[in-house]
């Protein structure tokens, strides 16, 4: 009876310490996690190691370690896509943005950032090909002027710069034609 009192007794104490030490992984792991979505990476680090030794075999722990052993890197990038972003580097900084998202994909607002960037950047591409397309119809420079009429399509097809710029080709190759026929007409 002293023997089974005593077994209960250890066996209570076992389950107390276990739930403590549950209690206190948790509270280490939720720790790291505050420290990791405040981009804290030191503090993160160490709550995250704490919770590991208490808690060696839980998948999010783990996660979150190799989540938070990448924050430095997830970090510079931020950094550096920021600074492009002052000096109005557009492609720089849609760069650094999916550097940092290639390694914290759930960074929302970075994802969010890269979708404005990247309609900007199609529209500054569409832009430029609509542009030169015009002004190489002005130059009768009607190669040219298809290529920049095919890219500008690629980009927005539906457009009505494109439709504009598709008369303005064919009036240029009507006009070139004519004028073809007309130089053999005198010779």
């Amino acid at each position: 009876a002293e023997a089974l009192t005593r077994l209960e007794t250890v066996s209570d104490q076992a389950r107390q310490e276990l739930a403590a030490r549950d209690a206190a992984f948790e509270t280490a792991l939720a720790a790291a996690q505050n420290f990791y979505d405040a981009d804290d990476h030191e503090q993160a680090a160490d709550r995250i190691a704490r919770a590991r030794q208490l808690n060696s075999t839980s998948e999010d722990a783990r996660d979150l370690e190799a989540r938070v052993a990448r924050l430095p890197e997830v970090l510079t990038a931020i950094g550096k896509a920021a600074v492009a972003r002052i000096e109005n580097d557009l492609e720089a900084e849609d760069r650094h943005l999916s550097t940092a998202l290639s390694l914290d994909p759930a960074r929302t607002e970075l994802a969010e950032r890269q979708t404005q960037i990247r309609t900007q950047l199609q529209e500054s591409r569409f832009a430029a090909q609509i542009e030169s397309g015009f002004s190489n119809v002005l130059s009768r420079k009607l190669g040219a002027a298809r290529t920049n009429l095919k890219n500008a399509r690629a980009i927005y097809s539906g457009r009505s710069e494109v439709g504009l710029l598709s008369r303005k080709i064919d009036a240029l190759d009507q006009q070139l034609k004519f004028e073809t026929l007309m130089a053999k007409a005198g010779s």
